[in-house]
Protein backbone atom coordinates (compact mmCIF):
# COMPACT_ATOMS: atom_id res chain seq x y z
CA UNK A 1 0.00 0.00 0.00
CA UNK A 2 2.76 2.43 0.93
CA UNK A 3 4.75 1.54 -2.18
CA UNK A 4 1.80 2.14 -4.49
CA UNK A 5 0.93 5.39 -2.74
CA UNK A 6 4.53 6.60 -3.11
CA UNK A 7 4.66 5.59 -6.77
CA UNK A 8 1.32 7.14 -7.70
CA UNK A 9 1.45 10.15 -5.35
CA UNK A 10 -2.25 9.57 -4.73
CA UNK A 11 -3.83 10.13 -1.34
CA UNK A 12 -4.66 7.02 0.65
CA UNK A 13 -7.04 7.48 3.53
CA UNK A 14 -9.44 5.46 5.61
CA UNK A 15 -12.53 6.95 7.19
CA UNK A 16 -13.47 5.00 10.29
CA UNK A 17 -16.99 6.39 10.30
CA UNK A 18 -18.34 3.62 12.51
CA UNK A 19 -16.17 4.98 15.33
CA UNK A 20 -15.87 8.66 14.43
CA UNK A 21 -19.34 9.50 13.11
CA UNK A 22 -21.66 7.22 15.07
CA UNK A 23 -22.95 9.10 18.13
CA UNK A 24 -23.33 5.95 20.22
CA UNK A 25 -19.77 4.86 19.52
CA UNK A 26 -18.41 8.34 20.21
CA UNK A 27 -20.26 8.36 23.55
CA UNK A 28 -18.97 4.88 24.38
CA UNK A 29 -15.44 6.12 23.69
CA UNK A 30 -15.97 9.03 26.06
CA UNK A 31 -17.21 6.66 28.79
CA UNK A 32 -14.26 4.32 28.30
CA UNK A 33 -11.77 7.20 28.40
CA UNK A 34 -13.38 8.54 31.58
CA UNK A 35 -13.11 5.11 33.23
CA UNK A 36 -16.87 4.93 33.66
CA UNK A 37 -17.16 1.31 32.55
CA UNK A 38 -13.83 -0.14 33.58
CA UNK A 39 -11.13 -1.63 31.41
CA UNK A 40 -12.29 -2.99 28.05
CA UNK A 41 -10.72 -6.35 27.30
CA UNK A 42 -12.86 -7.59 24.41
CA UNK A 43 -15.16 -6.27 21.72
CA UNK A 44 -17.32 -8.06 19.18
CA UNK A 45 -18.59 -6.93 15.82
CA UNK A 46 -21.70 -8.48 14.37
CA UNK A 47 -23.11 -7.96 10.90
CA UNK A 48 -24.65 -7.86 8.57
CA UNK A 49 -23.41 -4.70 6.95
CA UNK A 50 -26.18 -2.48 5.61
CA UNK A 51 -26.23 -2.19 1.84
CA UNK A 52 -28.03 0.20 -0.47
CA UNK A 53 -27.09 -0.85 -4.03
CA UNK A 54 -28.56 2.33 -5.54
CA UNK A 55 -25.94 4.45 -3.77
CA UNK A 56 -22.95 2.22 -4.50
CA UNK A 57 -20.60 2.44 -7.49
CA UNK A 58 -20.12 -0.70 -9.60
CA UNK A 59 -16.66 -1.39 -8.12
CA UNK A 60 -18.28 -1.80 -4.69
CA UNK A 61 -19.37 -5.28 -5.81
CA UNK A 62 -16.06 -6.32 -7.39
CA UNK A 63 -13.90 -8.04 -4.79
CA UNK A 64 -10.69 -7.45 -6.76
CA UNK A 65 -11.35 -3.70 -6.69
CA UNK A 66 -12.64 -3.15 -3.14
CA UNK A 67 -10.02 -5.39 -1.57
CA UNK A 68 -12.16 -7.99 0.12
CA UNK A 69 -13.94 -8.13 3.43
CA UNK A 70 -10.87 -7.28 5.51
CA UNK A 71 -10.48 -3.93 3.76
CA UNK A 72 -13.90 -2.78 4.83
CA UNK A 73 -15.95 -4.37 7.54
CA UNK A 74 -13.15 -6.06 9.46
CA UNK A 75 -10.98 -2.94 9.41
CA UNK A 76 -13.75 -1.09 11.26
CA UNK A 77 -13.99 -3.82 13.87
CA UNK A 78 -10.20 -3.88 14.34
CA UNK A 79 -10.12 -0.10 14.67
CA UNK A 80 -12.81 -0.17 17.34
CA UNK A 81 -11.09 -2.95 19.26
CA UNK A 82 -7.76 -1.10 19.30
CA UNK A 83 -9.45 2.16 20.27
CA UNK A 84 -11.64 0.83 23.07
CA UNK A 85 -8.96 -1.41 24.57
CA UNK A 86 -6.21 1.19 24.15
CA UNK A 87 -4.17 -1.48 22.37
CA UNK A 88 -1.71 -1.37 19.50
CA UNK A 89 -1.96 -5.08 18.60
CA UNK A 90 -4.81 -7.48 18.03
CA UNK A 91 -5.26 -11.09 17.00
CA UNK A 92 -8.19 -12.45 15.03
CA UNK A 93 -8.97 -15.91 16.37
CA UNK A 94 -12.12 -16.66 14.38
CA UNK A 95 -13.94 -15.19 11.41
CA UNK A 96 -16.84 -16.00 9.15
CA UNK A 97 -18.18 -14.21 6.11
CA UNK A 98 -20.90 -14.97 3.63
CA UNK A 99 -23.26 -13.46 1.13
CA UNK A 100 -26.53 -15.20 1.90
CA UNK A 101 -29.00 -12.55 0.79
CA UNK A 102 -27.70 -10.96 -2.41
CA UNK A 103 -26.94 -13.61 -5.05
CA UNK A 104 -27.18 -10.92 -7.74
CA UNK A 105 -23.94 -9.50 -6.28
CA UNK A 106 -21.69 -12.58 -5.95
CA UNK A 107 -18.63 -10.45 -5.12
CA UNK A 108 -20.44 -8.45 -2.48
CA UNK A 109 -18.95 -8.05 0.99
CA UNK A 110 -22.30 -8.08 2.70
CA UNK A 111 -25.27 -10.28 3.35
CA UNK A 112 -27.92 -7.67 4.17
CA UNK A 113 -30.15 -5.37 2.19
Amino acid sequence: MRRVQAETKRIFSIMYSERLENRATVKAGELVKAGAIGRVIQTIGLGPHRMNPKTRPAWFFERARYGGILCDIASHQADQFLFFTNSTRAEVVASQVGNVNNPQYPGSRTSAT
